[in-house]
C-alpha cells in the first residue's frame, strides 16, 4: 500500500467517522423521549466499523455489499418519514428504480438502530373477490373532531382494482343528496362507474343506497354484514393512512382546512404512494423508475415536500 493510498484511506475514514458522529446527534435528538438512544449508539459503532472495513479491507468475490450512498438513501428516508417501515422504503426505492428486498432494508434499519414499527396481521385479501369484480368502487366514512368540537365527516371512494382514490370529500353533515353528489362529480371528472359499489352498514347508509344508486348510475351495491369491517378493509386501511400520515399530525382546524389537506393527499397518494396491493406501484403510473442507470454513477436525489411538509419524497437525478 503506498504513501498516497494509505492518506487517502486515511481522509475517507476520517468524513465517514464525522459524518457518523454528526447522523449520531441527530437521532440522539430525535430519539431523546424514546427507549432506543442505545440502539442508536450501537448503531452509529456499526455503521462506523462497516465503512472502516470497507475502506480498508474491499471485499473480493461473492456477493457486493450494499452500497454507502444507497445506505445513506435508506437511512434518510427513515428519518424523513418515521412511520415507513421496511417494505414502504423498499416499495419506495422501487419507483425510483432501485430494487432492493425488503429484508435487506430491514437489516439495515435494525442494524442502525432504526427499528422499524411491528406489523399487524393483515385482514384476508381481496385476491380472489377482484377476479370476479373486476371493477368495482367501495365507499365509506370517518369522522374526526375539529378544533372547535365540531364533528367533520370524510367521504372516500377508492377503485379496488387499481386503489386509485376516486373521490375524496368532508362535511360537517353528510347526508343523501351530498353522497350522491360525490359520485355524479366523480363521474363528470371522467371516471368510468363501477357495476357495483361495496359500502358499510352504517346508519348513514339505509335501504335508499341500493335503491337510488342503481336508479341513477346503475350500480349494485352490497352492505358488508354488521361487526365486520375488515370486508371493506381497503378502505378502512386508507382512512388509517390519511389520518395518520396527514389529519392526526396537523390538527384538524376547520371544515376547509381539511377539505384542502384531502385533495393535496388524494394527488399524492395517486400519483406518487406505493401501494402494497399492486406490487408498490402507484395507480396513476409516473414516470420514476425509468430515469438513470445508477451502476456507474455517484447516488444523487432530491426530496420534496408534499401536504405542506407532512410527507417528504425522493427523486434521483443525474450526476
Amino acid at each position: 500500500m503506498t504513501f498516497m493510498s494509505v492518506s487517502e484511506n486515511i481522509g475517507q475514514s476520517w468524513i465517514a467517522i464525522r459524518r457518523a458522529v454528526g447522523l449520531l446527534t441527530r437521532d440522539l435528538y430525535e430519539y431523546y423521549f424514546s427507549p432506543y438512544p442505545f440502539l442508536l449508539l450501537f448503531g452509529t459503532c456499526r455503521r462506523i466499523w462497516r465503512r472502516l472495513r470497507n475502506i480498508w479491507l474491499p471485499k473480493g468475490k461473492g456477493r457486493p455489499p450494499v452500497r454507502e450512498d444507497l445506505v445513506d438513501l435508506i437511512l434518510d428516508m427513515k428519518r424523513s418519514n418515521w412511520s415507513w417501515g421496511a417494505l414502504r422504503i423498499s416499495q419506495e426505492l422501487g419507483l425510483l428504480g432501485i430494487s432492493i428486498h425488503k429484508k435487506t432494508v430491514q437489516r439495515i434499519l435494525q442494524e442502525n438502530g432504526l427499528v422499524p414499527p411491528k406489523t399487524r396481521i393483515a385482514p384476508p385479501t381481496w385476491t380472489a373477490f377482484l377476479k370476479a369484480h373486476k371493477h368495482m368502487w367501495a365507499l365509506d366514512f370517518t369522522c374526526l373532531m375539529d378544533f372547535q368540537g365540531l364533528q367533520i365527516f370524510v367521504l372516500a371512494v377508492i377503485d379496488l382494482n387499481t386503489r386509485q382514490l376516486v373521490s375524496i370529500n368532508a362535511t360537517a353533515s353528510p347526508d343523501r343528496h351530498w353522497i350522491i353528489q360525490q359520485i355524479c362529480n366523480a363521474e363528470m371528472v371522467g371516471f368510468r362507474l363501477p357495476n357495483s359499489l361495496i359500502a358499510d352498514n352504517d346508519g348513514i347508509f339505509g335501504r335508499w343506497l341500493d335503491r337510488d344508486f342503481r336508479s341513477y348510475f346503475g350500480i349494485e351495491v352490497g352492505m358488508t354484514p354488521p361487526g365486520m369491517p375488515w370486508c371493506n378493509g381497503i378502505c378502512e386501511r386508507f382512512h388509517r393512512s390519511l389520518k395518520n400520515e396527514v389529519l392526526r399530525r396537523l390538527g384538524a382546524t376547520d371544515l376547509g382546512t381539511i377539505r384542502s389537506y384531502c385533495l393535496a393527499f388524494q394527488k399524492y397518494y395517486n400519483t406518487q404512494r406505493p401501494h402494497q396491493g399492486i406490487g408498490g406501484a402507484t395507480p396513476i403510473k409516473s414516470e420514476q423508475g425509468k430515469v438513470l442507470s445508477i451502476s456507474k454513477k455517484q447516488l444523487k436525489y432530491r426530496k420534496f415536500s408534499d401536504c405542506d411538509g407532512l410527507i417528504t419524497r425522493f427523486e434521483l437525478h443525474a450526476a
